[in-house]
């Protein structure tokens, strides 16, 4: 599916300061029980921002979160179809606010664990560490041998509530291909649905 992006953004001051954010890659996670499923653009160099698309009714709504600034920009998504049916979106700048980091568990960790390995994936076992040192949660993911560490993106875009959380441990290289939560009382089936390299680029009024 051909994507073209679009930025409409208005600026009233040719003196503020311009933050620009790039993004090469799209992924699109979903729980086999339907209750989840979330599409973000993020950069395979710099797990310091992401954007977050949302649907609400008739609407789409974009969260850009800049985890580093601790400012979080909101953007309108128009969808629009070309006649080749390329799929076109536009980006029209809404409001910025402060971006409180929600870590409510900052001293868990995740441990990792590899269990199997090939030269196209890898089983690894993920452990929810609490500050007493105890495992809370007992998960497996199967990693797709890719050139960068996107696990940081499976984190923000499905482990809630650990999306601002910063691994202690490196996972290694590779994306999340599927998750799978051990926990008897609340199992948990997440795949990975769409994944796309892209070029795209937002700048943000300061």
């Amino acid at each position: 599916m051909k994507k073209t992006i679009i930025l409409l953004f208005l600026c009233n001051s040719i003196f503020c300061y311009t933050q620009n954010y790039k993004f090469n890659i799209l992924t699109r996670y979903k729980s086999s029980n339907g209750y989840l499923e979330t599409v973000v653009y993020s950069n395979k160099e710099n797990d310091n921002y992401f954007l977050k698309l949302k649907k609400y009714k008739n609407e789409t709504i974009a969260y850009l979160t800049d985890l580093k600034n601790l400012k979080k920009h909101r953007f309108k998504v128009i969808e629009s179809k070309g006649k080749l049916n390329e799929i076109f979106f536009q980006f029209v700048y809404l409001d910025t606010d402060i971006y409180y980091i929600n870590n409510p568990f900052k001293d868990n960790y995740f441990k990792f664990e590899t269990e199997k390995s090939d030269s196209l994936s890898k089983i690894v076992k993920m452990s929810t560490i609490n500050k007493r040192q105890k495992i809370i949660n007992n998960s497996e993911l199967k990693i797709k041998k890719y050139s960068h560490n996107l696990f940081p993106v499976f984190r923000f875009s499905c482990l809630h509530p650990y999306e601002d959380a910063v691994e202690k441990k490196n996972i290694g290289t590779g994306i999340v291909q599927s998750y799978t939560s051990n926990n008897k009382k609340n199992s948990i089936y997440i795949y990975l649905d769409y994944f796309k390299e892209v070029n795209l680029e937002l700048n943000v009024l300061q």
